[in-house]
């Protein structure tokens, strides 16, 4: 009697081994399916070549490991205050996007004028906003880029070049065919522009430019 009452347990134990592991190949191929059908733009590094090529004869001076940074901070700047009158904006009280008579974040550090006044007096090591958060993001970067660094007697400047990729915003990374590179109008780096110049100007138009800024947040 106890093994007639062990043996029909065992057969279902075994029925339902079965159907888990035909779930796990139906997953698999599902799997399979998705990386070929979007494999092609997976990893956008492959079609990528770096401008400036590291030469074996290039002497490094220092290497600095990204996790010794993570702890580093340092309060410093101000903002100023979002205009929340853009919240009851909707598709009937629309609002035209105005040119903002302010300095592009495309500025380099050794042209920007805050950087040019504070070196004279202070500091050592500088660079700008934009520079300081691609060094922070490297680890996860996908796209190439490359910073100059300038050494002027004992000060350094994280600096990069006029037509440097940093400068530009990622478009089309979802689609399923990237945009040309005829230089068309719908080409990546005229797109790319065109999504600067509207970020840049969105981003100083909903503030209130007349009101008190808020320093050192």
């Amino acid at each position: 009697m106890q093994n007639g009452c062990f043996a029909p347990m065992q057969k279902s134990f075994v029925g339902t081994q079965k159907k888990s592991k035909t779930m796990k190949n139906l997953e698999m191929d599902q799997m399979h399916k998705k990386q070929k059908q979007y494999g092609n733009r997976a990893d956008p590094r492959q079609h990528q070549q770096a401008k400036q090529r590291v030469r074996e004869d290039w002497q490094v001076i220092e290497e600095i490991p990204f996790t010794s940074l993570a702890k580093f901070g340092l309060p410093t700047g101000s903002l100023e205050y979002y205009d929340k009158r853009y919240d009851r904006i909707t598709t009937k009280t629309e609002k035209k996007l105005t040119m903002v008579n302010r300095l592009i974040h495309k500025i380099t550090t050794t042209k920007d004028p805050v950087i040019r006044q504070i070196c004279k007096t202070r500091g050592n090591v500088f660079a700008t906003d934009t520079i300081v958060s691609t060094l922070m993001c490297c680890t996860r970067s996908v796209y190439l880029w490359d910073i100059v660094v300038d050494k002027l007697g004992t000060r350094l400047f994280y600096d990069k070049r006029e037509d440097s990729t940093i400068d530009m915003l990622i478009v089309n990374e979802t689609a399923n065919e990237l945009p040309s590179e005829n230089g068309t109008m719908g080409s990546a780096k005229n797109l790319g522009i065109e999504a600067v110049f509207i970020n840049h100007n969105f981003a100083q138009q909903i503030l209130k430019m007349i009101t008190n800024c808020l320093y050192h947040p």
